[in-house]
């Protein structure tokens, strides 16, 4: 089946397109560029640009990048990983956050400093300053790894 054009076949959404359409085989191996590790990180890459230029207003970082973002690959698979182990650090499930609730001042406590650490990550991993990344940007960042996580289960690294 890798061997045929699976556009037909497979769900794309616009960032699986736009990513399938700059590959080495266009419209080819399309379940293999939905579960690599060599694809989904610019996939998460490509969803964090969609939100850093979305109008009217930026919806990611304050509408600021870092040279990783702008690379093209630069976002490796590995991220979601950190990320992971970030907001499950010891082993147990983090709570569910209502994304369109947000509000840090109500945050639990145990929330809050997972949150802290995902920050953290995003700050160090993609160069961002530490004032440049707040508490619901990486409450976004958990969302993305969150759909990872349910669409492809143990695929990634």
């Amino acid at each position: 089946m890798s061997l045929c054009p699976q556009r037909t076949y497979l769900p794309f959404t616009p960032f699986d397109q736009a990513l399938d359409r700059v590959s080495i085989n266009p419209s080819y191996q399309a379940f293999e560029k939905f579960v690599s590790g060599m694809y989904l990180g610019e996939i998460v890459r490509n969803i964090f640009i969609a939100l850093i230029d979305a109008a009217p207003k930026s919806l990611l970082f304050s509408g600021k990048t870092t040279p990783t973002i702008n690379k093209h690959y630069g976002v490796d698979t590995s991220l979601l990983s950190i990320v992971e182990e970030a907001w499950n650090g010891n082993g147990e499930i983090g709570p569910v956050i209502q994304f369109s609730k947000f509000d840090p001042e109500a945050l639990e406590p145990l929330v809050k400093f997972r949150l802290e650490k995902v920050r953290q990550v995003i700050v160090t991993q993609l160069g961002f300053r530490d004032c440049d990344v707040s508490l619901r940007d990486a409450e976004v960042l958990c969302h993305c790894r969150g759909l990872v996580t349910f669409c492809f289960g143990a695929y990634y690294p």
